[in-house]
């Protein structure tokens, strides 16, 4: 089994993308955890599902109702199925692209992410708390060789649809 991301929010969202700037008007990084840390938001913006604010991490893990619990930073009855399922994955290959116009930071695409403080600053995968602690396998994935991260440079998010280079990479990738 092979499973392919195209630019997918591994890590979250910490960025209003433009297409979602109609739907939160004047909203910022900066001040989106207010909008996105509660239940309506939750309920009714995909986006908030995602979001995750490294300046709130205690607040992410409270209020997100999606992404803390898909990538088993909050204990549920779920938590070992989740891990057990993303195990039996034999090969994955995440792609992503730093011309990215929708997640961001685009290195979520790839499993990076930021420090958890104020004054926070990007990270590798391999630093993240989801890896080190192996939250729902990814350490596991990577250290036996199933785990592949390929940035294509220059692809905005939708180029992913009809860009040759984006075919061509996710043909190179299937058997």
């Amino acid at each position: 089994q092979k499973y392919i991301t195209l630019a997918g929010p591994q890590q979250g969202q910490y960025g209003i993308p433009p297409a979602a700037e109609k739907y939160v008007p004047g909203v910022t990084k900066d001040l989106a955890h207010d909008l996105f840390y509660n239940a309506a938001a939750q309920d009714h913006l995909s986006i908030a599902g995602y979001w995750n604010d490294p300046r709130y991490h205690d607040t992410y893990l409270k209020e997100v109702v999606f992404l803390p619990h898909y990538n088993n930073e909050v204990n549920t009855s779920d938590s070992a199925r989740y891990k057990e399922n993303f195990l039996r994955i034999k090969e994955m290959v995440a792609l992503g692209s730093d011309g990215d116009d929708v997640i961001n930071p685009w290195f979520s695409s790839m499993f990076d992410w930021y420090t958890y403080e104020e004054d926070f600053h990007q990270i590798d995968m391999t630093e993240t708390i989801v890896y080190q602690q192996d939250l729902y396998g990814l350490q596991t994935l990577d250290k036996r060789g199933s785990l592949t991260r390929h940035t294509v440079p220059g692809l905005k998010h939708m180029d992913w649809l009809g860009k040759e280079v984006a075919f061509e990479t996710v043909l190179s990738y299937l058997d």
